[in-house]
């Protein structure tokens, strides 16, 4: 039998239909299921640890407390903006006073260890052994304890972190302790463009 001869008989006709109708649902049916799978599958994204995300900010506000010093401030990008007491600072690879009035800044000298940010902290960190951990069940608080040997000292910095976020850092470098609180992680906005240099 031919093609022509099955066209002519209802039987024929009936087969190609059904032929037609099965390539056709084989076709929806292979359609949807890749449709499916491509819908419902999720990229695996590595999730960064804690550690890592205190490492990557670069936009956050702070308190700083260094020995009996009090300091409040501010980071954007790579830049650092922080008050001691009545006195403002800068410090964008170089350190610089501000004039609160005016905005006017100037080169001057200070101890680096008024401005540490997160990237020295982390920098030290994995350079360290995990030398204690704690957990406040009661809080939802982590805290780990590093300990990290340099040339010149001996260092410990201990981080707090909830929610998988290190909002606390601690750090004891021989006989002193400075303990930095972070809020407001991406929400500072650029300060930069309101200082200009001393003339």
């Amino acid at each position: 039998m031919n093609k022509e001869d099955l066209l002519k008989t209802p039987r024929g006709r009936a087969i190609i239909k059904l032929g037609l109708y099965l390539v056709f649902f084989v076709i929806v049916a292979f359609l949807f299921h890749a449709g499916s799978d491509t819908s419902n599958t999720k990229p695996d994204v590595p999730k960064k640890s804690a550690l890592e995300v205190y490492s990557d900010m670069t936009n956050y506000e702070y308190t700083y407390l260094y020995n009996d010093t009090l300091m409040n401030g501010k980071v954007y990008r790579d830049s650092l903006y922080f008050e001691i007491n009545e006195d403002a600072y800068y410090v964008n690879k170089n350190v610089y006073k501000v004039n609160k009035e005016t905005n006017e800044i100037e080169p001057i000298e200070l101890d680096k260890l008024y401005y540490i940010d997160n990237h020295m902290i982390s920098n030290y960190i994995k350079k360290g052994n995990i030398i204690g951990k704690n957990e406040d069940y009661m809080n939802n608080v982590i805290s780990i304890t590093y300990g990290i040997d340099t040339e010149d000292e001996k260092l410990n910095v201990t981080t707090y972190e909830k929610d998988e976020l290190i909002f606390k850092v601690v750090l004891n470098i021989d006989t002193n302790t400075i303990e930095i609180n972070y809020s407001n992680v991406g929400k500072v906005s650029n300060f930069i463009k309101d200082f200009k240099v001393k003339e």
